[in-house]
């Protein structure tokens, strides 16, 4: 589900509720893309909003893509609007500052993200 709002500090806000409410027990890896030079951090869930509110708190407006049904970690991702470069908009999704949020654990479980791979105990590891 998208949402916008015009204040990037409720987006947060509306975020970190969602996944407090969904995913109380989770661990998060969250991905703030700008420029180009990704900044990662990982918490607990319930440890979030702050964080969120950090990292959102230059987009003059932003937009929510939330899908917590999402089976392999990739819930959300915060947009910004707005962002002028060079007195132009950044009209282009990949030159606008972002931020991802993937569930890297849920009730004490592994998810599998992307490529990232535990392997099991019965089976040898890929090197």
């Amino acid at each position: 589900m998208r949402e916008k709002f015009r204040d990037a500090d409720k987006a947060a806000s509306y975020l970190s509720s969602g996944l407090n409410k969904d995913f109380p027990d989770a661990v998060a890896e969250v991905i703030h893309m700008v420029k180009k030079r990704p900044k990662r951090t990982t918490c607990e869930v319930r440890e979030i909003g702050p964080i969120l509110q950090t990292m959102c708190k230059d987009f003059p407006m932003a937009s929510v893509d939330y899908h917590p049904e999402n089976s392999y970690g990739f819930v959300a991702e915060v947009m910004s609007h707005g962002e002028k470069s060079n007195s132009v908009f950044k009209k282009r999704k990949r030159d606008r500052s972002r931020i991802i949020v993937l569930l890297t654990r849920i009730s004490g479980q592994d998810v599998i993200v992307g490529s990232r791979v535990v392997p099991l105990d019965d089976e040898p590891a890929i090197s």
